[in-house]
């Protein structure tokens, strides 16, 4: 097999992009929570009369639109603060092992590392834990075939996580 080699810079934009993919991938999108802490709100205001439920869906609602706002602020901080974001990044992904060079360093990992991957329009996630994971931008790759020979050397390695 020949080795798939990247480097690329992760922006805000797309490091974003990838934290609401996987949010919406596990029902805990930005969208779908709004919508609900609103009409959990609205509900509420018109329940007053009845006030325990109205004061209980109002709080719901609340936390709901705070959790959002909350995660991504929180998320765009930690992007903001990892050096690791600041430099290049570079891969060279091989049967047996990731090479990985950042800022902070360099390492071989072997794919056992990674419990499964998931694919969307923008970025490949590799995920460590079913929480963290790794963005690699598809605009690190030269191509839409060294793309589809990644995607190929990632799903003979890992399972899909939807």
């Amino acid at each position: 097999m020949t080795p798939i080699k990247v480097t690329y810079r992760l922006t805000l934009q797309e490091f974003m992009g990838a934290c609401h993919a996987h949010w919406n991938a596990r029902k805990q999108g930005a969208r779908a929570n709004s919508i609900l802490g609103v009409i959990g709100i609205l509900v509420g205001a018109v329940l007053l009369p009845f006030h325990w439920i109205a004061s209980l869906l109002i709080l719901v609602g609340i936390v709901l639109i705070a959790l959002v706002i909350g995660r991504s602020l929180i998320w765009r901080h930690a992007f903001l603060d990892n050096k690791k974001f600041t430099a290049p990044i570079s891969l060279i992904f091989e049967d047996e092992t990731i090479h990985v060079e950042t800022i902070e360093g360099t390492s071989d990992l072997k794919w056992s590392v990674y419990c499964g991957y998931s694919e969307t329009p923008e970025c490949i996630l590799l995920y460590t834990t079913p929480r963290t994971f790794s963005v690699i931008p598809k605009s690190a790759f030269a191509d839409v075939n060294q793309v589809r020979d990644f995607i190929n050397l990632v799903g003979s390695k890992l399972p899909t996580i939807k």
